[in-house]
C-alpha cells in the first residue's frame, strides 16, 4: 500500500488525493477538486476507493508495514508558521483554545500566566490578548522543533517530497513521484494545473512567514512602511519573536490590538 507521511498542515490529504486522482488506481470517473471553507482537502478522508489503496496521516498514525510505499512530505522551513496557522484552522477549525492546549498543558499555562503575567484568570477567550501573544512568542519555534522534525520523516520515507514543491511545483513534482513509486499518470496536465489553481487560491496562509519576516526585517533595516495583513495570534507572536531575536522588545503590556506596518510597530519596540 502507498502511504503518504505529512507534519501537521502541510497538505498531506491535498498530495494524497492527487496522486490517487491523477493516477491508474483511480477507476471512477475523475471529478473536479473541492476544497472546504478553510482550504483543506479533508473530503478526501471519506473516499472509500482512494483509502482502500492508499492512506496518510502524521507520522506515528500510521502502521508501516513491509512492502509499504512511504512517501514522506518535508516541511520547508520558510513555512513552517503557515503549516501551523493551517492546522489551527483546517484542523482544529479555529477553535484556538482547544489547539494550544494540544501544544502545552494546561496547568503548565496557568501556571505561566500567574508566574510572568500576575494573571491568575487562566487561558479562556477572556484571556488579554497581549499576555497570550508575548506568550506563544517564547514557545512557537520550540513546538516548531518537534511538529516539523525532518529529520524523523526523511528516515522512514522511500520517496521525500519538499512541501514547498507541492506549493510551487505540483505538476512536475506529481510526475516525479509517479515515477518513482510505478503509477501512470492518466489525466492531462491541464485538470492538474486548474485543479492547483483553485487549491492556491484556497490557502489563505501561504507565505505568512515570510511576510512577518519581511515586516520585521523593514521594520529594523528600512525606512519602508509596508503593510501585512495579520491573521492569527501566531502570525503576531512571531513578528514579536523575530523582533526579540534582533534584540528587541515592544511595549506589549496592555496593546491588544497588534499593529500591522512596519512604522507603526517602529513606535512600539526598544532596544534591550
Amino acid at each position: 500500500m502507498i502511504k503518504v507521511l505529512f507534519p501537521p498542515g502541510c497538505y498531506g490529504n491535498y498530495f494524497t488525493k492527487c496522486l490517487y486522482s491523477y493516477s491508474n488506481l483511480r477507476t471512477e470517473q475523475l471529478e473536479t477538486f473541492t476544497f472546504d471553507k478553510n482550504g483543506s482537502s479533508h473530503d478526501r478522508r471519506y473516499h472509500t476507493q482512494s483509502r482502500d489503496l492508499i492512506r496518510c496521516g502524521h507520522l506515528g498514525q500510521l502502521d508501516i508495514l513491509p512492502g509499504d510505499q512511504i512517501v514522506s512530505l518535508i516541511a520547508h522551513p520558510d513555512h513552517y508558521l503557515d503549516y501551523f496557522n493551517n492546522q489551527l484552522v483546517k484542523q482544529q477549525n479555529n477553535q484556538l483554545i482547544e489547539y494550544l492546549t494540544s501544544h502545552v498543558d494546561q496547568d503548565q499555562i496557568e501556571k505561566k500566566f500567574q508566574e510572568q503575567w500576575g494573571y491568575s484568570g487562566g487561558l479562556t477567550k477572556q484571556t488579554p490578548r497581549w499576555i497570550l501573544r508575548e506568550w506563544c512568542s517564547y514557545w512557537l519555534e520550540k513546538t516548531w522543533d518537534h511538529t516539523y522534525n525532518n529529520n524523523d520523516y526523511r528516515e522512514v520515507g522511500n520517496v521525500k517530497v519538499d512541501t514547498k514543491d507541492i506549493v510551487n511545483n505540483i505538476e512536475a513534482t506529481i510526475v516525479d513521484v509517479f515515477d518513482q513509486i510505478n503509477l501512470q499518470l492518466t489525466v492531462d496536465r491541464e485538470i492538474i494545473n486548474s485543479n492547483h489553481t483553485n487549491f492556491l487560491a484556497c490557502q489563505q496562509f501561504h507565505n505568512s512567514q515570510i511576510a512577518c519576516t519581511n515586516l520585521v526585517h523593514n521594520v529594523i533595516h528600512t525606512d519602508l512602511d509596508t503593510h501585512i495583513s495579520i491573521q492569527t495570534i501566531f502570525d503576531e507572536a512571531y513578528i514579536q519573536y523575530l523582533l526579540r531575536t534582533q534584540d528587541f522588545e515592544m511595549y506589549c503590556d496592555g496593546l491588544e490590538i497588534m499593529p500591522s506596518t512596519s512604522h507603526q510597530i517602529k513606535k512600539i519596540i526598544y532596544k534591550k
